[in-house]
């Protein structure tokens, strides 16, 4: 694997020091169907002003296939949805 590959390492050391589960216990995982990862990002998104999002898909020994398929979903269903979602919420009144 080039060096290159794994440099998010030296950028983020204490991500990448986190477990799996304590990555999933702080919500820094978008995990599940198409919608319920639209529903995760819309509301990290909401919460932590996001400007910025980088996406790992393929973990440990994901076939890949698994990975590919994770990708394809992501961009033809997750992010479409996400963005639908977010102009909604900005649309709405307030109250």
């Amino acid at each position: 694997m080039p060096e290159l590959y794994n440099s998010w390492l030296r950028r983020a050391p204490k991500l990448a020091a986190m477990s799996y589960e304590e990555l999933v216990a702080r919500n820094m995982l978008l995990i599940g169907a198409p919608d319920t990862v639209a529903a995760q990002l819309r509301a990290l998104t909401q919460q932590l002003d996001i400007a910025i999002l980088t996406c790992v898909f393929h973990l440990g020994g994901l076939p890949h296939a698994s990975v590919v398929r994770s990708m394809r979903l992501f961009a033809e269903e997750v992010l479409p949805n996400a963005v639908r979602g977010a102009k909604r919420a900005a649309a709405a009144p307030r109250s």
